[in-house]
């Protein structure tokens, strides 16, 4: 163990899924150093609920939490104001902070970073080197993985897939079995639904939606203030 928790050091979380309806949560203190994180023996860090959320070589730092089900492990960072809960499992090198939430039984992994005030929640999938933040929401059963970016306001859910070194942000919304990938940008107002492939180096721009059929894009083209390209 690599760490103890201070048992002086506790904190009442409200959280009206507990029968009492609060969990006590303990700060930890490293025994050993951990040069990977920046943390010497006899620092500080995060707050716990209790051993089994925090194992390996795995950090939690500043006020971040981590509760409930969670586990971070492998060499994973939790820090900031941040927060892990339910049953969800970050590991790798993985790095949730700021004000980032992970919950549900979501997986963060590898070396993916969770950041800003980004939510995600649901069964999704975060993993690879992909970045989600901003005021981003990923939830359902969505995956957004390899070097892909999720940021802005933008939302991907359901079954969709976000992967290879695409991005959608702005206040745009991925769903269904949709697929954004390669390098393809989905921004603006644009939704994406139905089981759409957007690829190649297409940027999906304006208030653009994509219907219910299946579509795919490919070309090096810039798509703006298209209306239901499916309907016809």
């Amino acid at each position: 163990m690599h760490y103890k928790i201070r048992e002086d050091l506790k904190l009442d979380l409200e959280d009206a899924s507990v029968l009492n309806g609060k969990r006590t949560l303990y700060r930890i203190e490293a025994l050993t150093d951990l040069p990977k994180h920046g943390v010497r023996a006899g620092d500080l860090g995060g707050w716990i609920e209790s051993e089994k959320n925090l194992i390996d070589n795995a950090w939690i730092a500043d006020d971040a939490m981590v509760y409930g089900n969670a586990v971070v492990s492998g060499n994973a960072e939790i820090y900031g104001n941040a927060k892990v809960f339910d049953y969800t499992t970050v590991s790798g090198n993985a790095k949730v902070s700021d004000c980032a939430q992970v919950c549900g039984c979501s997986n963060v992994r590898d070396c993916a970073n969770v950041r800003g005030n980004a939510y995600v929640c649901g069964n999704s999938e975060i993993y690879g080197s992909a970045e989600v933040f901003g005021n981003s929401h990923i939830y359902g059963l969505a995956k957004v993985f390899g070097c892909s970016r999720v940021f802005g306001n933008a939302e991907v859910c359901d079954n969709a897939m976000v992967y290879d070194y695409a991005s959608v942000f702005g206040n745009s919304k991925v769903y269904a079995c949709s697929r954004i990938f390669e390098r393809a940008k989905v921004c603006g107002n644009s939704q994406i639904r139905g089981k759409s492939d957007v690829c190649g180096n297409i940027r999906m721009d304006g208030n653009t939606v994509l219907g219910e059929r299946d579509m795919r894009f490919l070309p090096l083209v810039q798509i703006r203030n298209l209306n239901n390209l499916n309907e016809r």
